[in-house]
């Protein structure tokens, strides 16, 4: 595992650890889900999270105030058909690209950073054993918006597609709901905003 790459709770993610074929892991209960690290901007500690009308996109929680920046706050959960929970001041948000767009993932904690290759991919031959990164429809035919499935030591971990993160659907609704926000109150209230 390459541990120096995540700083603790508050840090940003050192840019040299952005290398390919390296993935932050995010827990949510018993599950398990990987980040390109390369697409992981920041892990801060829970902040309020400013809700949204109801038009929002599936899992949409509100939004957060980053350094002025009104970033969406998603619940993995949710997006997975799975139970909520209340939130814990010990929960962390992760910051990520979906595509073009800054989000932030509420996860119960960012984990492990680790190395993991497609088995066809020429840069990677010859290197150390790594894990082997999977097709996500070689195990489940109905999954969506997944790069592939790694067996790590502590079980399988399906590693997020962040460019197919939102539908075209949802990033109308996005659009949406955060036009009818009031910037004033989202972008600058003392309880949602993340220490830089």
């Amino acid at each position: 595992m390459i541990r120096e790459c995540v700083g603790g709770s508050g840090a940003s993610v050192p840019r040299h650890c952005g290398m390919k074929h390296t993935y932050l892991s995010i827990s949510f209960g018993e599950h398990t889900l990987a980040l390109p690290l390369v697409e992981v901007h920041k892990v801060a500690r829970m902040v309020s999270i400013t809700p949204v009308g109801e038009a929002a996109p599936r899992g949409m929680l509100g939004v957060v105030n980053l350094g002025g920046r009104v970033v969406p706050v998603f619940d993995p959960r949710s997006r997975l058909g799975l139970p909520s929970k209340a939130m814990d001041a010990s929960d962390q948000l992760v910051f990520v690209s979906a595509g073009d767009r800054l989000i932030a993932l509420w996860v119960d904690e960012a984990g492990d950073v680790f190395r993991a290759v497609i088995p066809e991919d020429s840069e990677a031959q010859g290197s150390a054993p790594e894990p082997r990164i999977a097709p996500g429809e070689s195990v489940w035919k109905e999954l969506h918006g997944v790069a592939g499935i790694v067996t790590l030591e502590d079980g399988l971990v399906v590693i997020q597609d962040m460019d197919a993160f939102l539908s075209q659907e949802e990033a109308q609704l996005l659009d949406a709901a955060l036009d009818a926000l009031d910037m004033g109150d989202a972008g600058h209230g003392a309880d949602n905003e993340v220490s830089r």
